[in-house]
């Protein structure tokens, strides 16, 4: 994480470290996205099209980028989420 400030969080992502922006209304629209879900499916998918009901595709409606898996990770540290690892992965609230 390289910041977090009143227009959201940023996350460094991969070997350049490159600054990925989230706005508070997109995390927390994924926690509402995920709220009586139980498990869903996160979908990372490297491509700007996305699997339905996954978080990938919630994500991809504010980036077009595979963030998933970096916000559930985020959500996890943050003791939002429980996180499956198991292929596919998966994440829900904790309640």
């Amino acid at each position: 994480m390289a910041k977090v400030d009143d227009r959201g969080v940023v996350l460094l992502f991969g070997a350049k470290e490159t600054p990925t922006p989230f706005s508070w209304s997109s995390l927390e629209g994924a926690v509402e996205f995920l709220r009586g879900k139980g498990w869903v499916t996160i979908g990372g998918v490297y491509d700007t099209g996305s699997t339905p009901g996954t978080l990938d595709s919630y994500l991809k409606g504010y980036m077009k980028r595979a963030t998933a898996g970096w916000v559930a990770a985020l959500f996890q540290a943050a003791g939002l989420v429980q996180l499956d690892r198991r292929p596919p992965s998966r994440v829900r609230l904790v309640s």
